[in-house]
């Protein structure tokens, strides 16, 4: 992104570090956000569920709470 940059060129993140950044600092921020949006506005939001789904991914419902 920043070719050119002195910083960015020494800027390394492997495998763990970048799913542990993603699954304890990226996901539950961006999940209170949407927190927070649906408890302050209730009416513009639409729970839909494909009941046209696999049989084994009826089981894995995905829970934001």
């Amino acid at each position: 992104m920043f070719i050119d940059s002195p910083i960015t060129s020494l800027f390394k993140l492997g495998e763990l570090k970048s799913s542990y950044l993603i699954y304890h600092r990226v996901a539950p921020y961006l999940n209170q956000l949407l927190s927070d949006k649906i408890k302050g506005e209730p009416n513009e939001f639409v729970l839909l569920f494909d009941k046209g789904m696999k049989s084994k991914m009826q089981n894995k419902h995905i829970w934001v709470g």
